[in-house]
């Protein structure tokens, strides 16, 4: 493989090289925009399922199937999203997936009746996190950076966590006081009046001067162009076809878990308080191990530390399932953050296999099999319900999760340049 002069030309290198701020600026809105898809849509899920099971009259198991509804239209309509974003603009898809996002919020606020909820988060938030989140997002980040691509990922991820970190405990204090309803109806006017404006001003599809076709065959030197790269190639990839083992794998424990972790902690005899703790616990960890990952897969790259996490989701999901005390959880619930912290290393394996070209589409034929992981919540709920436990699902979700850090170990690392050799497009 040539040097960097072989896909860039100089004075894309020198217009690249002089935006360094600009490309993190562009981090920190895609950050805050997946930050707006997460926070209270999924990461403290948990925490409203007993009141809208009272105020909406539906067994938690439901409601449950909402979630599993989001899952499902998320993988239908998510190679679609990653062919978009690979032949059109990502920012704009950023931008109406933030304003779907503001809509969202405010159509919880107002719901009244189990089909406005069901509409709500089986229909409109799918193609809204789709646009706003990762295929777009890891798109823009992999255009912006190469030598750093992995930390920039890394960071970019940590929106999917973060607000998990210290909204438990507000919406708690909150739902006294204020409501659920007031709660999303403020979130609402949040994303409009702050996220949408920094994602409309602030991101751009490429650095200015640079091209736009980073394509696989320039990046890796493959025959195929990008724009001839189909999802049947992809599928037919061998790493492919192991990545998408391991991270349903992970998305089986964790979403198994964390949906239901309030109810499963409060089966254990610990009060709403010890509860919040634990939820918040778990999305610290996701963002700590998340910066972390980004890092390791620049340094070491991405087989060995993705199997790693892996192995560590599986050991959290064994200790989550016998665990009887307060510490014990909360042990395990941290490991278990490394199932939800693997992002950046798959979003960087999938770009050093078919490029940055190819990214949306790799991307997106993940997401795709998202329907065999959003089950996990139902099953564990439904279980419960039926047998009184939450240990035997929990052990088999687990138990997957160790079968897929075998996997994950039989990735063929790409031979690609070392960090300092890359082009630094940042």
């Amino acid at each position: 493989m040539e040097g960097a002069e072989g896909f860039a030309s100089m004075t894309e290198l020198k217009a690249a090289s002089a935006t360094p701020l600009r490309a993190w600026l562009v981090v920190v809105a895609c950050l805050l925009a997946q930050i707006a898809a997460s926070g209270l849509a999924t990461r403290t899920f948990p925490l409203f399922l007993t009141t809208w099971s009272k105020d909406l009259q539906v067994p938690v198991s439901t409601l449950q199937l909402g979630l599993a509804g989001d899952g499902i239209m998320c993988a239908l309509l998510a190679p679609l999203i990653g062919l978009l974003v690979d032949r059109s603009s990502p920012h704009r898809l950023l931008i109406i997936g933030v304003v779907g996002l503001a809509i969202f919020h405010f159509g919880i606020s107002i719901m009244s009746a189990p089909w406005h909820y069901i509409v709500l988060y089986g229909a409109w938030l799918p193609v809204s996190v789709l646009l706003a989140t990762s295929i777009p997002a890891n798109a823009i980040v992999s255009r912006w950076f190469v030598k750093h691509r992995g930390l920039a990922l890394g960071v970019t991820a940590t929106g999917l966590s973060a607000s998990g970190v210290f909204l438990p405990s507000i919406i708690t204090a909150a739902m006294a006081g204020i409501g659920w309803r007031s709660i999303w109806l403020a979130a609402a006017a949040l994303i409009a009046i702050v996220v949408l404006p920094l994602v409309v001003f602030i991101v751009r599809d490429r650095p200015p001067g640079v091209r736009e076709d980073l394509s696989p065959e320039r990046e890796l030197g493959l025959k195929t162009p990008s724009a001839e790269l189909g999802w049947l190639d992809i599928l037919r990839n061998r790493n492919f076809a192991l990545l998408v083992i391991g991270f349903l794998s992970m998305m089986l424990v964790h979403g198994g878990y964390g949906a239901n972790l309030t109810p499963i902690v409060e089966s254990r005899g610990i009060d709403p308080a010890g509860a919040a703790i634990i939820l918040a616990s778990l999305s610290l960890s996701q963002l700590l191990w998340t910066l972390l990952a980004g890092w390791l897969s620049d340094r070491f790259g991405n087989r060995l530390p993705i199997a790693s996490y892996a192995f560590l989701a599986a050991v959290g999901g064994f200790t989550v399932a016998y665990g009887a005390d307060f510490k014990t959880l909360l042990c395990g619930t941290v490991l278990l953050g490394f199932a939800q912290s693997f992002w950046p290393l798959l979003a960087s394996a999938l770009a050093n296999e078919f490029g940055a070209g190819g990214l949306g589409r790799a991307f997106g034929l993940t997401t795709a099999f998202l329907p065999l992981s959003s089950f996990a919540p139902f099953s564990i709920a439904k279980f419960h319900e039926t047998f009184g436990s939450y240990v035997v699902p929990l052990d088999g979700m687990a138990f997957l999760c160790l079968l897929g850090a075998v996997a994950l170990f039989f990735l063929r690392e790409r031979n690609t340049m070392s960090g300092g050799d890359r082009l630094a497009l940042a």
